[in-house]
């Protein structure tokens, strides 16, 4: 295909198709993927996705919902809002924004609702990323990057800005071992008399935090600062007395959301097996701070917990996933006794479920199913009620031309039940399939709106598309989690090929037509699974993984192939090898289509480079594409409009007909 397909007639159709799906929401909020209320239950604060002109990627922008009046008043621009958090004395709502700079986050308070926001903290140097209030509502925790860290894969990958300091542009890069930016450091503020203070010592960065009474605080930490630093944090508790720090949990996997009750009694954290900063679904543990001892491991309804918090001194909040299904509760942490207050086979917020409590006895989130547009709802007594529509004349345009989706589930060739959800388009079976492989590989998939784009689209083009949640997905339990620690690109591979297998036996799904893709694990697997079988009439791969040596070492996060493959790159005989695309591209005959990042830093593009020149060499059909303003994925308006342009292209020379040989595409 050529560079430029801005005048081809499928970009023409595309570019139409998005408009159409798009412009009607320009300058309003479409979606919400952070809600916070305020203490006496009249305000809801909503961080989601404003885009502003068919161009670029959504800001981050913060409407402030009145409860009593209905009206909806935005916080922010011109560049991103986010984090809103009210203060639990008061009607003091805290949030960040970047509006001198993109990127550069400042801490911005309006003491009360209807004035306009005041910038604080402005000794900080730093990029502040998220903050918490005090129990008494009179001081502010902020957990700070240093300008070039790198951001999670969850969050795009990438850096956070540096200054430009108007060196001149011959310079070299320079990567030192441990550079000195790259911490991330936790913050006292006080708003009243403006005084700053750094906690705790140097050698330790500040992955997540959160307040544990108003004398001591808890946080994720690490004595790395680099991204795979991560993966090996501790849960500690530092003293806003002296800043000495007690370790309350030395996890053998990965860890997240940290939580303390009000009065500093307890402490709480989410353990998981997780694949990036930011995505985590696992067991909640409950730490007694006063009698010490080891954490007791809720019981949460088989729940994988996606959110977590203290509504009083002694109930845990609680939201996550089940399966198929997400959930949200309490839990009386006397007894353990954990209730389920809301079910839905739908999904909330935007990549796992997240509430927060309204008032004693109910929750808000933004909801929304693949049929259902999100909207903001109050859950009480298990029964939920939209407070603001977030639907408009393009919502019912995507869901006229969605099709269907349904559960389907099936056996993986050991026995193991395997869940996923189908959509299918309109009209007769048997259908075409793509089949989307979710990042991680603990991700998974819920009934969410649009499942992230894409099928609408290919439902309106006459294809169904499956997606599965291999054994190492989340929402099934840690054992399930784990299944994939050491055996990524095994067993799951034959999970996804299982499904398929079941789908063209109950005659939903014609075999000579399916095809593959997903982005980062999913891209990953989209390259692994078309060595391992030619059921494939075409792959398209996107911030993938094929070469788990070279990856180790050009990737920011080189403990991630360590700890799921359970192997060292300079193992000849371990899976950092014999589970390598790029070696056993030999075997492939299916048309790849490979995509890439350019500013990628989890998964570079030179992964995407590999496997494409492997195929050329071998004679498979392939082609390479790299968007230079792209890192982790497909994001911008225009890039993502041109990729589903190659996409579709690609299944349509390869897979929409039923012959198998391969077509010069156009």
């Amino acid at each position: 295909m050529k560079r430029d397909l801005r005048n081809h007639p499928r970009y023409i159709e595309l570019a139409e198709h998005f408009r159409r799906a798009t412009e009607p929401g320009l300058g309003r909020l479409t979606d919400g993927a952070d809600v916070h209320a305020s203490a006496d239950g009249r305000f809801v604060a909503i961080s989601g996705a404003v885009l502003e002109s068919l161009s670029g990627t959504p800001n981050q922008q913060i409407g402030v919902l009145d409860l009593e009046s209905g009206k909806l008043r935005m916080l922010g621009g011109p560049n991103d809002a986010q984090y809103p958090r009210w203060s639990p004395a008061g009607a003091a709502l805290a949030f960040l924004a970047d509006s001198a700079k993109r990127g550069d986050s400042r801490l911005y308070i309006i003491d009360k609702p209807g004035i306009e926001p005041v910038l604080h903290a402005t000794g900080l140097e730093d990029v502040i990323e998220s903050l918490a209030w005090s129990p008494d509502g009179s001081k502010l925790l902020l957990q700070t990057a240093g300008a070039g860290a790198d951001k999670a894969g969850a969050q795009g990958s990438g850096t956070l800005p540096v200054v430009d300091n108007g060196l001149p542009d011959w310079l070299p890069e320079v990567e030192e071992a441990v550079p000195e930016a790259l911490w991330r450091r936790a913050w006292l503020y006080e708003p009243q008399g403006k005084s700053l203070r750094r906690i705790g010592p140097d050698d330790l960065t500040f992955w997540e935090i959160a307040w544990c009474g108003n004398d001591e605080i808890l946080a994720v930490v690490s004595n790395e600062p680099r991204e795979s630093g991560w993966y090996h944090a501790t849960f500690v508790a530092v003293s806003l007395r002296d800043d000495r720090v007690t370790t309350l949990h030395r996890p053998e996997i990965e860890i997240g959301l940290p939580a303390g009750s009000h009065d500093g009694a307890y402490a709480a954290i989410v353990e998981a097996s997780c694949s990036d900063r930011t995505v985590v679904a696992g067991d909640a543990l409950l730490f007694d701070r006063r009698q010490g001892g080891a954490p007791r491991r809720l019981d949460t309804q088989k729940i994988d917990v996606t959110c977590l918090g203290f509504l009083d001194a002694r109930r845990l909040y609680f939201s996550g996933v089940g399966n198929l299904r997400i959930a949200a509760g309490e839990i009386d942490v006397s007894s353990g006794a954990a209730t389920l207050r809301w079910e839905s086979d739908g999904g909330a917020s935007r990549r796992y479920p997240f509430v927060a409590p309204l008032g004693a006895d109910a929750f808000v989130t933004v909801a929304h199913a693949y049929d259902q547009p999100p909207a903001v709802i109050r859950i009480a007594n298990g029964t939920s009620s939209v407070l603001l529509d977030l639907a408009h004349e393009g919502s019912a345009y995507v869901k006229s031309i969605a099709g269907t989706i349904e559960e389907v589930n099936w056996k993986g060739r050991d026995g193991l039940d395997i869940y996923g959800l189908l959509t299918c388009p309109d009209g007769p079976a048997p259908y075409p399939l793509v089949v989307m492989v979710h990042g991680g590989p603990t991700g998974c998939y819920t009934n969410v709106w649009q499942m992230h784009r894409l099928a609408p689209l290919l439902a309106a083009r006459g294809y169904a598309v499956l997606h599965p949640n291999p054994r190492g997905s989340s929402g099934r339990g840690q054992d399930f989690a784990r299944m994939v620690r050491g055996d990524m690109n095994g067993e799951d591979t034959f999970d996804i090929i299982a499904g398929i297998e079941a789908l063209v036996e109950s005659g939903k799904v014609d075999r000579d037509r399916v095809a593959v893709t997903g982005v980062s694990y999913g891209g990953m697997m989209s390259s692994w699974i078309i060595t391992q079988t030619d059921l494939f009439a075409a792959a398209i791969s996107v911030s993938p993984v094929t070469d788990n040596v070279s990856q180790h070492f050009v990737s920011n996060i080189p403990e991630f192939d360590r700890l799921f493959f359970r192997s060292e790159p300079n193992d000849l005989r371990g899976k950092h090898f014999s589970r390598s695309s790029v070696l056993f591209a030999h075997q492939v005959s299916t048309p790849t289509l490979n995509v890439a990042g350019a500013r990628d830093r989890c998964t570079p593009p030179n992964q995407a480079v590999e496997f494409h020149r492997a195929l050329v060499e071998n004679g498979v059909p392939s082609e390479l594409v790299i968007y230079p303003l792209e890192a982790h994925g497909v994001r911008g308006y225009e890039a993502f409009t041109d990729f589903c342009t190659r996409l579709t292209i690609w299944l349509d020379t390869y897979v929409a007909s039923r012959k198998r040989e391969a077509i010069a595409p156009a």
